[in-house]
């Protein structure tokens, strides 16, 4: 009787276990239903609402890095200039995948030849090569390229437009283009960059330079030793006059000081002629311009037999293409013949120009100034 209970209470026990079973479970629980999201996935649980909207999953870096995003701006912002160099650096990879080729070039009645490239149908040659041909001192400092004799007449800048001839800057129609150690100047602008010394002309056989005729007011027969002569005074003279005293003055403290070709105007531990001048002028209120050709068209002409301490005296720098007509240097009357300048092998001393056959026969002429 005892175990007939037992059972029946067992079975009451299971049968009440199912139905709360039943009572507890989720009504419709279909197979999507059973499906378990892992945890700990945002991108993925947004991807799947962007998609179930229709919209485009976001893929990590799509959007792309402040950077990037930065770039972009910048671009949109910039426009032609962004345009403008890509350009200039497409223009200088195609012209460094021409074929390189000898031009004719003929300077006065001497036929020479110098590298040059072509590109869009316009002719581009070696500017070094064609400044070394006319004589001149040719030396790069830093990103430029200058030529002069003791002074810089010519200086440009590589892979630019801007020039300066005389120390007057101008802007080229068509930069200049630099392919390994040479540096490439349109054709076209060759007489520009030369300036007024020059005469230019092109065709398709080559290059014409002609030297051309400068108006400095100097009559072409001056000879220095008409060189008036103080009595009693000092081959090397202490000068009187006050302010030529005081700019002789000034110029011997620097004497010794090392030359240097292209000699920048702001320093005084290295000058070349024109900026030597320029700088002991300077310091009494006289201005100067940077070369020694823009000085020579300043002031007014001396003749040799009146010439007074604190002159300007020029010359030209003797050149197998130069003219004799032409200035090249300047340097500063002392009186009794003696001059006080600097040279690329003594740096700034004193001659006695008067007794010297170099200078007495490369002497043009002197200016008065102040």
């Amino acid at each position: 009787m005892m175990i007939r209970n037992n059972r029946s209470s067992l079975l009451i026990i299971l049968l009440i276990l199912i139905l709360l079973m039943t009572a507890c479970a989720p009504a419709n629980r279909g197979p999507e239903a059973q499906q378990i999201v892992p945890p700990n996935r945002p991108n993925q649980t947004l991807n799947q609402e962007n998609q179930s909207f229709g919209a485009q999953a976001v893929e990590p870096n799509q959007v792309g890095t402040p950077t990037e995003v930065e770039q972009q701006e910048n671009q949109e912002g910039e426009g032609n200039g962004i345009n403008e160099e890509t350009e200039g650096n497409a223009a200088k990879d195609s012209l460094n995948h021409t074929e390189v080729k000898q031009v004719s070039i003929k300077i006065n009645e001497d036929s020479h030849s110098v590298t040059s490239r072509e590109l869009n149908n316009k002719v581009y040659v070696a500017v070094k090569a064609i400044l070394t041909l006319l004589d001149y001192e040719v030396e790069e400092e830093g990103n430029t390229i200058q030529a002069g004799f003791t002074d810089v007449i010519h200086q440009v800048t590589k892979d630019s437009a801007q020039a300066t001839v005389d120390g007057e800057e101008i802007t080229l129609s068509t930069p200049v283009i630099t392919i390994e150690d040479d540096t490439y100047i349109s054709i076209d602008d060759v007489e520009k960059f030369l300036g007024m010394g020059y005469n230019v002309s092109h065709t398709d056989e080559g290059l014409t330079i002609r030297n051309a005729e400068q108006e400095f007011q100097f009559p072409g027969n001056e000879n220095l030793e008409e060189a008036p002569v103080e009595e009693g005074a000092e081959d090397i003279p202490t000068v009187s006059a006050a302010q030529a005293d005081r700019i002789i003055r000034s110029a011997r403290n620097y004497l010794g000081t090392p030359y240097k070709f292209g000699a920048s105007t702001g320093t005084t531990s290295v000058f070349d002629c024109s900026s030597f001048t320029r700088h002991v002028f300077g310091q009494h209120g006289v201005t100067l311009p940077r070369t020694s050709r823009a000085q020579a068209n300043q002031g007014r002409f001396i003749p040799v037999s009146q010439l007074q301490k604190g002159d300007l005296v020029f010359f030209y720098w003797p050149g197998r293409y130069q003219s004799n007509k032409v200035v090249g240097h300047v340097g500063i009357y002392m009186g009794n013949g003696n001059i006080i300048h600097t040279t690329p092998s003594k740096g700034v001393h004193i001659v006695n120009a008067k007794k010297s056959k170099y200078w007495s026969r490369t002497y043009l002429g002197a200016k008065r100034v102040g």
